[in-house]
């Protein structure tokens, strides 16, 4: 099975083509472009280096979110143009998951984070590759509290900004390394490939961003009524 991993949850924006266990290649790029602009540069140089064509995808897999609200909205608008124009399945893969993949071999317990702002973060808690807490909107002095008495490895753009807070307050919490800081299009297409082996393919009309919370947009327009 083919499959083309899309992550465009955080300012990282990338691609890959897995086939089964081999990546068989991946794009990664952090910028201050827009998805919108960057994207599709990207997954066509992507196509172009392995001498591929889109047809050539046996399905896709999307981060869905928590994450960016503009840029979730971007990779899954991608992703459901693909499937529709060449009828290929969707799968929709949780940012935190993608993130927990990348360090699924670590003897530690694993917290990815997404920051939220005003020192909060999306998160959950994983141990020996297996989500333990619900998806979580917390602030980071309750999660340094949840974590406390454990060794903990911590990775996304939440850990990244509040890294000196963690290392101030968690004795022993380590900082995933750079390449696996941020999701990965590669992991995201792995889970995907787990998630339509178990028969979990998305319905291509249905599935949708999972914020976590609601975008300030609607959150103000509610305030005003």
């Amino acid at each position: 099975m083919r499959i083309l991993g899309i992550d465009t949850s955080t300012s990282v924006g990338s691609a890959a083509v897995v086939e089964d266990d081999r990546i068989l290649g991946e794009f990664y790029i952090e910028s201050n472009m827009t998805h919108s602009v960057k994207f599709m540069p990207m997954m066509a140089g992507l196509l172009k280096t392995l001498e591929m064509k889109i047809e050539d995808v046996d399905a896709v897999a999307v981060t869905i979110g928590p994450g960016s609200f503009t840029g979730l909205r971007i990779g899954l608008a991608h992703a459901k143009a693909i499937c529709h124009a060449l009828d290929k399945p969707i799968v929709g893969i949780n940012t935190l998951d993608a993130l927990a993949y990348n360090m699924f071999n670590m003897r530690r317990t694993v917290c990815p984070m997404l920051d939220a702002r005003n020192e909060q973060v999306y998160t959950a808690i994983y141990e020996d590759g297996k989500r333990v807490s619900e998806y979580m909107g917390i602030s980071i002095h309750d999660l340094i509290h949840e974590l406390r008495g454990r060794d903990v490895m911590i990775s996304g753009d939440g850990a990244r900004r509040y890294a000196e807070v963690f290392r101030d307050n968690l004795p022993g919490v380590i900082l995933a390394p750079a390449y696996l800081m941020m999701p990965r299009a590669s992991s995201i297409a792995m889970l995907g490939i787990e998630k339509l082996k178990a028969g979990e393919e998305d319905n291509l009309y249905k599935i949708a961003p999972f914020y976590m919370r609601k975008p300030q947009a609607e959150r103000l327009r509610e305030l005003r009524k």
